[in-house]
């Protein structure tokens, strides 16, 4: 199991998942926390699952699944944007359309 996975596992609970090779989308940012700026990175990756999940107790609050139109209404940043608009055109270009 990789990284990933298990990151998925703990979070929403979704263990059968298959990852999709070819796409990786790394996102940069900043934040305030405790009067200092936090630098973090984050690689996103595309997989497809046959479980609805839950979250768990610790980071994730809720967990839905949406249509690309609202998902990109609902995303706060950017390049969380972009990188979901990259995403559907890799999966896309994949499907032959």
């Amino acid at each position: 199991m990789t990284a990933a996975q298990r990151e998925v596992a703990e979070e929403v609970g979704i263990e059968r998942l298959t990852l999709q090779p070819g796409f990786a989308e790394r996102i940069a940012y900043r934040f305030p926390r405790g009067g200092e700026v936090v630098h973090k990175e984050v690689t996103l990756f595309l997989a497809e699952v046959d479980e609805d999940g839950a979250p768990g107790k610790g980071e994730v609050e809720s967990l839905v699944w949406l249509p690309l139109p609202e998902a990109l209404a609902r995303l706060t940043y950017p390049e969380q944007r972009e990188a979901l608009h990259r995403a559907a055109a890799f999966l896309r270009a994949r499907r032959g359309g």
